[in-house]
């Protein structure tokens, strides 16, 4: 500064120096200007961020409250009211905006009249289905199908809701149907409860329940109605959005946006502070736009730069130019480097701040007595204290995990520049605590050391790990409670249901429910028919110790609930009138806080028709016997016959092979194979009884043609016909049938060889079929015999039972007809015998037309 020589020049140097000390504090004052406003929109914008965010968050989460009440449908066959309303206040216990939760069935009209009935009967005497027009609630009319609002949780508030058929409604049946052909979760637009006298809007969410066993059949739906003026208000405390902000939510799914809430018309769009930010995002298929708006000069932090941005930058940099230039002689030089080191320092503090106050994270500033020298907004948000009050606390009165003096020791062992991760909990100023995650660094200003925190919340991850792990814990608790209430329902079917005894449940005269065998023990069509009867009506006036029934009953009554159980014998009356006796169990029951009478009882007439039933099985068994004995004696005799002839004409044979001619010879041989021909066929039936008793006999099945198989038949029996002199009319058509050629072929000859049997010499046997209903086919074999005593024609089928001729003379060994009923059950056939009008006997069995499944043919 040698070139300074005077005063003046001195004056003017200062006065230089003053005015472009102003100058430079315009300057600067524009630059803070501009930089501040970019703060408050960079802060503006991050809460509409948090807000999209936190509306597409929460309003995921009211989906999955819907699927999780769906699961139940899904994973239940039959949900009661009970049921869902135990549900449904599971699922809104916590903090919602949720008007209802409801379960909507699917009513056809033909079920409409049942259903509101059964409804009725559980004590909502007025509900009718209703339909939604002109603002109205009124009968609804005839429809092909209804969606009905059945089940309603909360009721209180909800009670005009119950019954309305939504598919009345254009915009809920328009969103139902999409719901179903998706077949997922879809979101109604904007709708005004049938609740609401204002203005507050809903979203109504449903999701469609498909049958298990039947998945194209819709069951109906599970619906959650959401009112969206409530719902932001929620989200604006559960996820501490500024409440300077105005939000709107729109649905955007087509051209005609409407708005579910809309809190923009507090601000006027004409203002230069006006800013607004907006975001789509897409759930329940249907487009979402949220957008949240201010005005700049709201933000708390606007009245605080408008503070230093009117008065300390001014003020300041006048003092500094006023400084600069009464000093300017003798320490200009001083004062020059000043400046400028100011000035770094200045710009250092700024980018320091900035970084501050811009993190997602909260900080504080601290020295090692735990005094907080700094902090930025987002900690005095996640504390909940003004900037001055926190400055102003000491670390101790927010830390609730550690004490002051754990805290001084933390302190005192962190070394400069070393940096340690913890995880506390602090205490926000309404008493509540939360978890945090704490990152802490120390290092020296201005001699003294301090530590600089930067602190995250946890709550929001600590809660959504919390809230997966106890959403996946209800699903497989509401499983394994659907799976036990299954279980037990089966189990009570199966008791009550499948019970051969009979049950009434009754509260006093009045039957409850009955199951399906006291319905064929009475005799009555129907459950409904008996449930609507008297209970006097099931017994005579009198019972036969000659007391009324009625006060009988009554005393039976009284001694079950007194004793909890009483047994006793009880005359009833039939449906048709009959009386008969019945073996009684009373037992008192608590159902759902009533007490109930459980009558089980079994009809004990057949215990008088058992002796009769003994004694008639002992005259069949013995009978049995006797025909097995005689089968027996007969078989013997059979087999002892042609074997006998064997041996005979072999030991003729032997004897006379040296001087018998070769045509007695010959004669001996042709009777020996005769014999043998005839035990062979005795010892056949015999094994192919067996094998067809054992299950072992194979069969070989396919479509194929009978003519075939009655010509091989006929074959086989050729000789024995022209010994009778018999003819043989068989058809010719070709006809297809399902059956095994080798066995059938044994049918037909055993038939043709009864036939023969009882056939007069020069007769005539016919065979011939016809096609039963378009899938049997009758073969039928029919002679002109002597017919089968009336008395014997069912039994000709069974085992040891001989063929008895009207004429009394007996033929047969008692196993072929058996063996044939037996091959024809095989092919799920039948086989009878029926005595024709004319004389003889007509024997008829019966095959498939069409190709068997194997497991028919097991």
């Amino acid at each position: 500064m040698h070139w300074i020589r005077s005063n003046k020049q001195v004056y003017l140097l200062s006065a230089l120096v003053f005015l472009l000390g102003l100058a430079l504090t315009g300057m600067r004052y524009n630059f803070l200007v501009e930089k501040n406003n970019a703060a408050l929109e960079s802060h503006f914008t991050d809460h509409a961020q948090s807000f999209y965010q936190a509306v597409s968050r929460a309003m995921r989460n009211e989906v999955e409250r819907l699927e999780s009440l769906a699961a139940v449908f899904n994973f239940s066959e039959q949900v009661s009211r009970n049921d869902f309303n135990h549900y449904a206040q599971v699922l809104t216990s916590s903090r919602h905006a949720i008007q209802a939760l409801e379960w909507l069935p699917v009513i056809s009209h033909s079920q409409r009249h049942a259903y509101e009935n059964s409804v009725r009967d559980e004590g909502y005497e007025q509900f009718s289905i209703m339909a939604w027009q002109n603002g109205e609630l009124i009968s609804a009319p005839e429809s092909d199908t209804y969606v009905v609002v059945d089940y309603v949780y909360p009721m209180a508030g909800n009670e005009r809701a119950l019954g309305l058929d939504v598919a009345s409604i254009p915009s809920q049946k328009q969103t139902i149907e999409q719901a179903a052909v998706l077949r997922e979760t879809v979101i109604s637009p904007p709708f005004q409860l049938v609740q609401e006298t204002g203005d507050q809007k809903a979203a109504l969410i449903y999701q469609p329940i498909f049958s298990d066993t039947h998945p194209a059949e819709l069951k109906g739906y599970v619906l959650l109605i959401l009112r969206m003026n409530d719902f932001l208000n929620f989200v604006k405390q559960d996820y501490l959005l500024s409440s300077y902000l105005s939000y709107s939510i729109k649905d955007v799914t087509d051209s005609l946006s409407k708005a579910f809430v809309d809190e923009h018309r507090a601000h006027p769009v004409s203002s230069g502070h006006y800013r607004e930010d907006s975001s789509l995002f897409t759930v329940g298929n249907r487009d979402w736009e949220l957008s949240a708006c201010v005005d700049l000069r709201q933000i708390p932090e606007y009245e605080v730069h408008q503070l230093l941005l009117n008065k300390r930058p001014i003020l300041n940099g006048v003092a500094i130019s006023l400084l600069v230039a009464l000093f300017v002689f003798g320490y200009f030089r001083f004062r020059l480097v000043s400046q400028q080191n100011r000035r770094h320092l200045e710009e250092q503090r700024g980018r320091y701040q900035q970084l501050i106050e811009q993190s997602s994270d909260g900080f504080y500033l601290v020295n090692c007595d735990g005094d907080i020298l700094n902090v930025n907004q987002e900690a005095c948000k996640m504390l909940g204290y003004p900037r001055s009050q926190c400055l102003s606390m000491n670390l101790s009165q927010i830390e609730a995990r550690y004490t002051k003096q754990e805290l001084d020791a933390m302190c005192n062992e962190l070394k400069v520049g070393q940096k340690v991760l913890v995880q506390s909990i602090h205490i926000r100023k309404s008493g509540s605590e939360f978890p945090v995650e704490i990152s802490a660094t120390k290092f020296v200003i201005d001699g003294h050391e301090v530590v600089a925190c930067f602190v995250r919340d946890l709550t929001e991850r600590l809660t959504y790990r919390a809230l997966s792990l106890d959403n996946s814990l209800l699903q497989a608790e509401l499983k394994k409670y659907t799976q036990e209430l299954q279980e037990q329902k089966n189990a009570f079917e199966t008791v009550f249901e499948k019970s051969t005894d009979g049950i009434f449940l009754t509260e006093g005269r009045h039957i409850i429910n009955c199951n399906e065998a006291t319905l064929k023990t009475f005799g009555y069509a129907s459950k409904e028919r008996v449930l609507k009867l008297p209970s006097h009506v099931f017994s005579p006036e009198y019972q036969p110790d000659g007391e009324t029934s009625l006060r009988k009953g009554n005393r039976m009554l009284k001694q079950c609930l007194k004793k909890g159980s009483h047994a006793f014998e009880w005359m009833n009356v039939r449906a048709d009138g009959e009386p008969f006796w019945t073996d009684v169990v009373l037992t008192r029951l608590e159902l759902y806080g009533r007490t109930i009478i459980h009558i089980a009882f079994r009809d004990i007439s057949k215990r008088k028709q058992l002796q009769s039933e003994i004694i008639l099985a002992k005259d069949n068994a013995e009978k049995a016997n006797q025909a097995k004995s005689e089968f027996l004696a007969n078989m013997s005799h059979e087999i002892r016959t042609p074997l006998h002839g064997i041996l005979s004409y072999a030991n003729l044979g032997e004897s006379r092979f040296e001087t018998a001619d070769r045509q007695k010879l010959g004669r001996y041989f042709s009777l020996i194979n005769s014999s043998a021909q005839r035990l062979l066929v005795l010892l056949n039936e015999l094994l192919d009884s067996a094998k067809l008793e054992t299950g072992k006999m194979d069969f070989h099945f396919a479509l194929q043609d009978l003519t075939g198989v009655i010509g091989q038949a006929l074959a086989e029996q050729e000789s024995t016909l022209l010994d009778k002199e018999l003819t043989v009319v068989s058809p010719s058509s070709a006809q297809v049938a399902y059956f095994d050629a080798f066995r059938v072929t044994q049918v037909l000859a055993n038939l043709l060889s009864n036939a023969i049997k009882f056939s007069p010499r020069g007769g005539r046997i016919k065979i011939d079929y016809q096609v039963d209903g378009g899938q049997y086919l009758q073969v039928r074999v029919m002679d002109q015999g002597p017919g089968i005593d009336e008395e014997s024609i069912e039994a000709v089928f069974d085992k040891f039972v001989q063929t008895y001729p009207k004429n009394g003379k007996t033929l047969g060994t008692g196993l072929g007809l058996s063996i044939c009923r037996e091959i024809i059950q095989a092919h799920h056939g039948q086989i009878w015998a029926e005595n024709l009008p004319e004389g003889g006997t007509m024997l008829v069995f019966t095959l498939s037309m069409q190709t068997l499944r194997i497991d028919q043919l097991d």
